[in-house]
């Protein structure tokens, strides 16, 4: 019995030896530094911008398609912006079903950007 105990004390230190050794070394977890930098948000007019670049490069619409209405309604914010004629422009586009005219309504809503 007496080297069964022994055995137990014997592990038991190898373990809490093998535990501090590994936070003493750096093993452990990593402290982290956090920046408080400012996340830079795009304005309207940068989303729409990028939305209809990428549909006169590609003639696809996608989901993000639908979500320029948003975008759209947050012109009448900045001045220049035409909302008005840039959703009717949208609701055209989302109606062409091939991708050549998507790519031309595209381009022309570019155009109207401010």
């Amino acid at each position: 019995m007496l080297s069964f105990h022994r055995f137990v004390a014997c592990a038991l230190l190898c373990t809490l030896s093998g535990l501090v050794l590994t936070n003493l070394s750096g093993c452990g977890p990593k402290e982290q530094t956090v920046t408080n930098e400012p996340s830079v948000v795009p304005t309207p007019v940068e989303n729409l911008r990028a939305s209809l670049t990428e549909l006169a490069e590609s003639g696809q619409k996608n989901s993000g398609t639908e979500m320029m209405k948003d975008d759209i309604e947050k012109l009448r914010d900045i001045p220049g912006g035409d909302p008005d004629t840039l959703k009717k422009d949208l609701d055209d586009l989302l109606a062409t079903p091939d991708g050549n005219g998507v790519k031309t309504k595209a381009k022309a809503m570019l155009g109207k950007l401010p």
